[in-house]
């Protein structure tokens, strides 16, 4: 593999263990080009296990899709695209779908090799697998969640604001988060996709992912304290801005929420940063198939954090 390759780990005390694995690429797209130039970082942006100690990165200014080894951070193979990536999901036939920053949709086989791309939408597009294979879509200026296949698009639902994240949750609904503010909408497809919007205290939520036991929906997020001062020291102690990681229940949170009068949620949460730690633009989430280990992609700190559920 070419290009100059430097791999970071180190534990942090956040009543979690924290690895981190930082990549540098020999490339980085130019103004007009989707293709890379040396003086960028990859920018992790989504993750998927690809087997037990293996998971696949979508590297957005790389333009490729990185198979790394999960023990030993090490980069195994390296497979192109033609778009710069923004979300990854596994093909229930064995191979990928990457959605990309500008629209595009694409599907690949199991060894990266491109075999269908569409043009969805406007703006980054998110993705989430169905049940019956089909897949659900955003792109990030349509206000609409879209039901795909590889060939056609069954259904289109409107949605009040401009989507990020979708991720479909065990009854069978939808969960979408705002892409700009602390809100998600939940609806039902098969009931012309009427939905309820609740809040939450953050913005910049990403990376939904359910538990393994689907009781829990888990992703990150962006608090502030208050209305501090932008001074070094509130930026140091992550007064102004701090990265989160928060744990959803299904069945207290959504059922208490959908009976108050303003749907307000206050999740479980844990804080990735601390001084002289950041986790800058937390963007992706991958679980462990036990639950136990969590990682999550810092694009803003181009790291990959390891966080050990077992230890609190």
């Amino acid at each position: 593999m070419s290009g100059d390759r430097r791999v970071r780990a180190g534990v942090a005390a956040l009543a979690a263990a924290i690895l981190i694995v930082t990549f540098s690429a020999s490339s980085s797209p130019q103004p007009d080009s989707p293709r890379p130039n040396s003086q960028s970082p990859f920018v992790p942006v989504a993750l998927e296990w690809v087997a037990h100690d293996q998971l696949l990165v979508a590297a957005r200014d790389a333009c490729a899709l990185l198979l790394v080894d999960a023990e030993t951070a090490a980069i195994i193979a390296k497979w192109p695209l033609p778009f710069r990536p923004a979300t990854l999901l596994k093909n229930s036939a064995g191979g990928w779908i990457v959605g990309g920053q500008t629209g595009e949709v694409a599907w690949l086989d199991a060894e990266g090799s491109l075999l269908h791309q569409i043009d969805l939408g406007n703006g980054s597009v998110r993705m989430a697998m169905l049940p019956d294979g089909q897949i659900a879509a955003t792109a990030l200026w349509e206000r609409a969640v879209w039901l795909l296949d590889q060939f056609q698009s069954p259904g289109r639902y409107p949605l009040p604001f401009d989507p990020a994240e979708v991720l479909p949750l065990p009854d069978g609904r939808l969960l979408v988060a705002d892409a700009f503010q602390g809100r998600i909408a939940i609806l039902r497809p098969e009931a012309d996709g009427e939905a309820g919007v609740f809040s939450l205290n953050a913005v910049n939520l990403r990376g939904f992912q359910l538990s393994p036991d689907r009781a829990e929906v888990l992703f990150t997020g962006l608090v502030s304290d208050g209305p501090l001062p932008l001074s070094a020291t509130n930026l140091d102690w992550g007064l102004v801005l701090s990265s989160k990681l928060f744990a959803l229940s299904l069945n207290g949170d959504l059922a208490v929420a959908s009976a108050a009068s303003d749907n307000h949620l206050e999740p479980l949460r844990l804080t990735l940063d601390g001084s002289g730690h950041g986790a800058a633009d937390p963007s992706a989430l991958a679980v462990h198939s036990d639950g136990s280990v969590l990682y999550v992609a810092a694009r803003g700190a181009h790291e990959i954090l390891e966080i050990d559920r077992r230890l609190g």
